[in-house]
């Protein structure tokens, strides 16, 4: 129906152009009455177009906030095998397959907490066998979940293996929804970044967006039709005195939706709370059992013997080594070490600090040193950037994050520093466009004011994949004739107006018609940089050439530049300009995608799809929480 009704539109668009055409032609050997008659007809087609055409779009628009579909099926089975494999690609291949626990394997053991979920009949009825029960060895994650009625909570100690428990059952999802087209599409959220202000759904959506680079309609659609399987790591990552409001808010969104989800939280950060979430079911991973523990240590060969004493002597030291990721830490470490070197470990008070610096000191000396990345700067640009992530509730890294708010200095400096380079950038544009005269001290102005307002807010974002949309592109084009008739219907069709017509329907097109519903199936490090770049030339060539050959000059290649700004100009200076800064207060490497290669083969940090993650979260809090004494011992140590 939608495609049928969008080509009559450009049928009649296309006749009444050439109706104008042959208007414009005959019009001298016409009656002014018969000319008047054939304005006012093509002026009422053309107004037919354009109110159909913003009918059309702001159906669409209703539907996308209702949930309802306006995809294509081939669209829509390509969204989605594309998504299938952007999780898998992002989150099993990047980082379950190379992170520590597949270094050296560890089975975990788990054990259900029915009393940690509020059930809907809790108000109504006591419900028997509420005690917790050892999970049956061998029970898949995707059993458990089946068995959670598809909502289940993973509580955990830190390093205990929340995370990897939750890529498991990613992994097994997405093998499902390979094969069977009705189940859900599992998608991994974070939710460090989650703010009370926000409704639940439209943080979901934004998360699609910024993350994986799903267009905003498409993740819309997703969100509102419950064709998500949301696998949300970080509950206890959520600010303190949001915690609360934040299980509120998925409670009030699971009652409107029937969406399957797995959340994953630290156990005392989730036990401290008053609210619990509706879920299903939820499980504890168990500590290691000292027979594993032994196991693995045992296993490990002759290299760790001296460790297995120091952890057999002391039981305080065996408790850490309960936990999954400080035994992996430990086996990783203390290869072949001596008891002089393991003199640290007696002392559990600073055991935790002391295994992860020997576990970087170890990684450097393993991995050997680069001379672009020597050690000592290479430890403060790591603390510098979990300090950065911890401030800014990130758990990963994209490089199209770094903008002015991640500056170290006060807000009015930084502020004032992006409006002055973009008032004198603004300001050369300016004055080649209107005249040194007049356009420079413009430039300087508007520059000035644009870059305080930008250094306040700080929140540009990439553009999205553009494509061109009929519907819309019909609406501009109308646009521009329906200048260029009234233009000629009241004053004639002198230059000017011609020019004008040709720009409006140009530059309407542009605003209109360029949009995205194409999920890509993969993300590339730095990909928001270059697509935005990539758009912001695109739409410098649509309004750009158009004009200069309208005008004959340069000046409208230097318009359409300034256009380009709109679609992702704006974004790629403000980015350049706080590398910029960064890198000249020492902060970070120009060649940053270098150094985080650098700090991923050294086992500091793993890459996932286009960004970069700590290797562990209790790592990127050592790194945070570092002073200058500890980050000056650990960079002097060889």
């Amino acid at each position: 129906m939608r495609k049928s009704l969008i080509t009559t539109l450009l049928i009649v668009l296309v006749l009444t152009l050439i109706a104008w055409v042959v208007t414009v032609f005959l019009q001298p050997h016409l009656p002014d009455k018969v000319n008047n008659y054939l304005y006012y007809l093509i002026l009422a087609l053309i107004g037919a177009v354009t109110i159909v055409g913003f009918a059309l779009q702001l159906r669409e628009y209703r539907k996308v906030e209702r949930g309802q579909d306006i995809l294509g099926q081939n669209q829509k089975l390509l969204n989605r095998r594309n998504m299938l494999q952007k999780i898998w690609n992002t989150w099993i291949d990047d980082y379950l397959r190379k992170s520590l626990y597949n270094e050296v394997f560890i089975e975990l053991c788990m054990e259900t907490r029915p009393n940690a979920v509020e059930h809907p009949w809790d108000m109504v009825m006591q419900i028997p066998d509420r005690e917790p029960r050892m999970v049956a060895f061998g029970t898949t994650m995707h059993e458990l979940f089946d068995q959670a009625s598809g909502a289940l909570l993973i509580l955990g100690e830190p390093g205990s293996g929340k995370t990897t428990m939750l890529l498991k059952l990613a992994s097994q999802a997405i093998k499902r929804a390979q094969e069977d087209s009705l189940q859900p599409i599992p998608v991994v959220f974070n939710l460090s970044s989650w703010i009370p202000k926000q409704s639940f759904a439209d943080w979901l959506v934004d998360e699609l967006r910024a993350k994986y680079y799903v267009p905003q309609k498409v993740s819309r659609l997703w969100v509102e039709n419950d064709e998500l399987l949301l696998l949300i790591d970080g509950l206890d990552e959520v600010k303190a005195e949001n915690r609360e409001a934040c299980v509120k808010a998925i409670n009030s969104y699971r009652e409107e939706h029937t969406v399957q989800l797995t959340i994953c939280s630290r156990r005392q950060e989730y036990e401290a709370l008053t609210a619990h979430l509706k879920l299903g079911g939820a499980v504890l991973i168990q500590p290691l059992t000292d027979q594993q523990v032994d196991t693995y240590l045992r296993s490990a060969g002759n290299g760790l013997v001296v460790v297995h004493q120091f952890v057999n002597c002391d039981p305080e030291l065996r408790e850490f080594a309960q936990t999954p990721l400080i035994l992996n830490i430990l086996i990783l470490t203390y290869q072949n070490a001596t008891v002089e070197s393991l003199k640290n470990l007696e002392t559990t008070t600073y055991f935790r600090k002391s295994l992860f610096d020997d576990y970087v000191d170890q990684m450097f000396k393993r991995r050997g040193n680069n001379p672009k990345f020597p050690k000592n700067q290479t430890v403060k640009l790591l603390v510098w950037l979990a300090a950065s992530m911890k401030k800014h509730q990130q758990s990963l890294f994209y490089i199209e994050d770094i903008r002015p708010s991640w500056f170290p200095y006060s807000e009015k400096a930084r502020r004032f520093s992006i409006g002055l380079i973009l008032a004198i950038l603004f300001g050369l544009l300016y004055g080649l466009i209107g005249g040194w005269n007049k356009g420079l001290p413009f430039g300087l102005i508007f520059g000035l004011i644009f870059g305080i307002i930008t250094g306040r807010i700080g929140d540009l974002e990439p553009t999205e994949k553009l494509n061109l949309s009929l519907s819309g592109s019909i609406i501009g084009l109308a646009f521009g004739l329906f200048i260029l008739l009234i233009g000629g219907l009241f004053v004639g069709l002198d230059d000017f107006i011609i020019k004008a017509g040709i720009l409006v329907g140009l530059v309407s097109v542009l605003i209109i018609g360029l949009r995205s519903t194409v999920v890509e199936n993969r993300r590339m490090v730095g990909e928001g940089i270059k697509k935005s770049l990539k758009n912001s030339l695109i739409a410098a060539l649509i309004f750009g050439l158009p004009f200069a050959l309208l005008a004959w000059n340069i000046r409208g290649l230097i318009m359409g530049l300034a256009f380009g700004l709109l679609y992702g100009g704006f974004f790629i200076i403000v980015h350049l300009l706080s590398r910029l800064f960064l890198y000249w207060s020492s902060h970070l490497p120009w060649n940053i995608v270098a150094f985080l290669d650098y700090c991923t083969d050294r086992i500091f940090l793993r890459r996932v799809g286009g960004g970069y993650i700590f290797i562990h979260r209790m790592l990127m809090e050592h790194f945070a929480e570092m002073d200058e004494e500890r980050i000056k011992a650990l960079a002097q140590e060889q």
